[in-house]
C-alpha cells in the first residue's frame, strides 16, 4: 500500500515527544475552488467531532501538521522500520 502514488506512510519518533496534535485525529480537506480555505474534521478524546472552517483554523491545523510531518522519518527509513517490525513478528 505504501508504494501507492496517492497514500504516504511516516512514522513519528517517540523522542519528539509532546506536541499540540497528540491524542487527536485530523483530516484536513482542501476544495478546488480557490476562495474556500479548506476544512479541518477532528476528532478528540471522548469521542469528541468538530469540524473548523475559519480560515486561521484551517492555516493552523495546516502548520502544525506540516511542522510534525517535518520530524517524521523519511520514506526510506520508515519503509525499513515496518519492514524489521514485520520481520520480527514472523
Amino acid at each position: 500500500m505504501s508504494e501507492l502514488p496517492a497514500v504516504t506512510f511516516r512514522i513519528l519518533p517517540y523522542d519528539v515527544g509532546e506536541h499540540p496534535l497528540l491524542g487527536a485525529s485530523i483530516a484536513i480537506l482542501d476544495f478546488p475552488e480557490p476562495t474556500d480555505s479548506g476544512l479541518v474534521y477532528l476528532e478528540g478524546f471522548g469521542r469528541s467531532r468538530n469540524f473548523l472552517r475559519l480560515a486561521n483554523e484551517v492555516a493552523r491545523y495546516r502548520d502544525e501538521f506540516e511542522l510534525l510531518s517535518r520530524r517524521c522519518l523519511d520514506r526510506r527509513r520508515t519503509t525499513a522500520m515496518i519492514d524489521g517490525v514485520l520481520d520480527r513478528n514472523d
